[in-house]
């Protein structure tokens, strides 16, 4: 993919934001006033829930922002979950397991090899949207405009695009 680098002091205002900005619409922080500081802006979606992986019982929580209550407790459909992203538009959350569960839970089944490791993505209510494998240990998970999700791996160094409309759900 094309990707755009941005190293050492090259502006922020040079890419595209979406819910931040350099320019705050209230008051600042003082750190917000620095041009290579973001913040966020005007255009932020307030969010009702957090999204919480939960690597020791490989389970993902689903918490109120506003009461603190758990509302969901979901298996994470994968060995030791560790990244979380949410899609603000309908509250699904995308999982990165780093290694997927074998027949012997208490184990683990990859050897930490990076042979197994997933990224699930789940609707706002628990249920199972897709799956896709990720070679190398998945370490990070976002979203893109589109609602994509990119996982990162950390064996393998590379970014993977799952798309949220060609999907695996077995």
């Amino acid at each position: 993919f094309g990707a755009t680098s941005y190293p050492g002091d090259k502006p922020w205002s040079d890419g595209t934001m979406d819910g931040l900005g350099d320019t705050p619409v209230t008051t600042p922080d003082p750190a917000c006033t620095d041009p290579s500081t973001l913040c966020l802006d005007s255009t932020s979606k307030p969010l009702t829930h957090a999204w919480i992986a939960n690597s020791a019982s490989d389970e993902v929580v689903k918490m109120n922002l506003d009461t603190g209550a758990v509302e969901l407790t979901l298996a994470s459909g994968g060995y030791w979950p560790s990244r979380t992203a949410v899609d603000i538009e309908d509250g699904s959350v995308w999982v990165g397991n780093r290694g997927t569960l074998g027949a012997d839970a208490n184990a683990d089944p990859c050897n930490w090899d990076g042979s197994c490791s997933n990224v699930m993505h789940f609707a706002s209510d628990g249920t199972l949207i897709c799956r896709a494998d990720v070679p190398g240990i998945v370490r990070a998970v976002a979203l893109d405009k589109d609602r994509n999700a990119w996982a990162g791996s950390w064996l393998t160094g590379q970014m993977y695009k799952i798309s949220r409309t060609q999907v695996d759900n077995t």
